[in-house]
């Protein structure tokens, strides 16, 4: 940060200062001091929160850059997230179509589940494995 006493003229254009009209900037990035004409530039900086901060035309330029960069690789990266998300619907999609399928040949076919549908679903026994002949368990 460059106090004001040190600086009579603008760095960028070298207008001089001391008229009452022309006044001193201090830029929030680099902290030269310039003047208005030369810091009509905002930005927002993480360290000032989230309000506008005066910035010089040269670190306003070189934020600007950067910001477009950011932006260019968040875009990249939302892609990169878009198709893989597209992917994995259309993975989904298929897996209920085929599950559809499924349910409409086992409604239609009495040979898988006889029984199924008309109130038969109590008398069906489907024998489980007890503890000691569990998954797993060795003969």
């Amino acid at each position: 940060w460059i106090p004001d006493d040190e600086v009579n003229e603008c760095p960028i254009c070298n207008a001089t200062f001391g008229t009452a009209w022309m006044r001193k900037h201090h830029c929030r990035v680099c902290g030269r001091v310039i003047c208005a004409t030369c810091s009509d530039n905002q930005v927002q900086l993480p360290s000032y929160g989230s309000t506008l901060q005066r910035v010089c035309d040269k670190c306003f330029a070189l934020q600007s850059h950067g910001q477009a960069a950011m932006l260019a690789e968040d875009l990249a990266s939302n892609k990169q997230v878009e198709k893989v998300l597209k992917d994995e619907l259309k993975q989904k999609s298929e897996q209920v179509h085929q599950y559809r399928q499924l349910l409409r040949e086992m409604a239609n076919s009495e040979s898988v589940l006889p029984g199924v549908g008309d109130g038969a679903e109590e008398s069906l026994e489907v024998p489980l494995a007890t503890p000691a002949e569990g998954f797993g368990a060795s003969a």
